[in-house]
Order: C-alpha cells, then structure tokens, then sequence
C-alpha cells in the first residue's frame, strides 16, 4: 500500500507543456489497442456473453428483488416521484454489476498485471496502466466526469474516447439482462471448463516468489496446523513443507535451522 502511495505520489498531476507535443505522440501510438481493449470490454462486437457474467448480474437482479429494490409501497408518493425512484434503483443495480465487472475484474486486473503475467513492476508501467484503469472507470460511471484547465492531465487524454464509450457500457447491462437466463448447471459446467483450461498453464516465478514470501512469514504455523490432521499428516506434508521453509530460508534467519517434522 505503501509503495504505490509513493507511486502515486511521484506521478504528476500536470504535465508541463512541453511535454505536451510528446504525450498526444505517444498516446496516438497507442489509441487503437487501448479503445480496442475497451470495445473488448463492452462486447460491442459480440451477440453472446460469457455464461459466468450472465449468472452472476442475474444473481445481482434476484438479491435487488428479494430486498425490494424497485418496489414501491406508498401508492400516494405523486407518479413524477415514483418515476424518480425507479430511476434511482435502476442505478443502483446497474452500479452493482458495474462495480463487480468492472472494478473487482478489470481495473484490478489492468493495475496488477503480475496477476496475470509474469512481470516486474516499475513506477512509468504503473502510472500507464492507471490512466487506463481510470479511463475505464470513467466509461461505466453514472456522472459525467467533471473536467476542467486544473483537472489531472491523465483524464483529459481519453476525455473524448470516454464520452462516446459511456452511453455504450450502459447499453451493455441492458443486452445482458436481455439474454436467457444460465441454468446453476451450466454456471457450474462453465466453472469446470475454466478450472481444466488453467490446468496447462506455465508456472510463474513472480507467483512463486510470492508464495515463498508468504511461507517465511506463516510457514512454520502452518507446519503446526497441518501436524493435527491426520490426512496432511499420511501425505507427509508438514514434512514436505518444513523442508521448503528450510530452502527458502537464509542461513543466518531465524528459523533457518527448524527440524523437519517426523512422524
């Protein structure tokens, strides 16, 4: 959290002008596969969607009414009102889904690529990267981004891109919802079939590394955790872990000299 507090920190919010002629160069340069990646997200050139999407915003639909969202009990309220709120929690469901596609999938994915290839961070990649980031959660917000001579010249870059592209995401959730529902069969099928696609991919060493990291802080507790179940215990491994934690260690840590765990 830190580290990218200072990351943002040491980002600009202005860039100097003369930097400017060099920005639109490279932001040309880069236009087509950054609105393609955005297309891409908004299925704009697709008439059918992912099935685990499809669940999951109709599983958003079903809690928004089983929890009266879009029920309204006072007949009286005057009708304009009662347009109002329909409105209002028609929003509300749609910025759910927005949130859980979007924010939880997409930007987390664009901001962190070592989730999903094995690369090193670096201050220019993560500053890229956010504006991107940024510029896709712009295209699915509600409001119309203020923008102005003070605001961060990260935002102005995709100002136009964002204003034809948000009345597309909005369309989006209304072509989904549109779609048949997905049987809990078909959502578990679909679930299986990406689990067995993953099966084959090539390790990663920034995964390991992290892994490895994690194992110096916790491994010996879990060592202990693992010692009280007999199935860890008959596939032998608090033994097979304590062993790891003794190659990763440093020779002079503190736990660099743990004994193996015997049964």
């Amino acid at each position: 959290m830190d580290k990218r507090k200072k990351i943002d920190e040491s980002i600009p919010r202005s860039i100097p002008e003369v930097y400017l002629t060099r920005l639109l160069t490279s932001k040309g340069t880069v236009q087509k596969y950054i609105e393609e990646f955005l297309e891409s997200v908004m299925f704009l050139e697709e008439t059918s969607y992912p099935p685990v999407i499809k669940y999951l915003f109709d599983l958003l639909e079903d809690e928004a009414t089983r929890n009266g969202v879009g029920i309204y009990l006072f007949s009286c309220i005057p009708f304009s009102f009662i347009i109002f709120l329909q409105v209002n929690d028609h929003n509300l469901v749609q910025q759910w889904k927005s949130n859980l596609y979007v924010l939880r999938v997409w930007v987390h994915l664009v901001k962190n690529p070592r989730i999903l290839l094995d690369v090193d961070e670096s201050i220019s990649q993560d500053g890229n990267l956010s504006v991107i980031a940024q510029t896709l959660m712009d295209c699915f917000s509600f409001s119309e981004p203020s923008l102005g001579a003070h605001s961060p010249s990260s935002r102005l870059l995709f100002a136009k891109e964002v204003t034809r592209l948000r009345p597309l995401s909005t369309d989006l959730f209304r072509r989904i919802r549109r779609h048949p529902k997905i049987t809990e069969e078909t959502f578990v099928d679909e679930l299986n079939a990406i689990a067995n696609d993953l099966v084959g991919c090539s390790g990663s060493t920034i995964a390991l590394s992290e892994l490895l990291t994690w194992v110096r802080g916790n491994g010996i507790r879990f060592v202990e955790v693992l010692s009280q179940d007999n199935d860890s215990i008959d596939q032998r491994l608090p033994q097979r872990l304590s062993q790891v934690i003794n190659l990763c260690l440093e020779p002079d840590h503190i736990y660099s000299t743990i004994p193996e765990y015997s049964h």
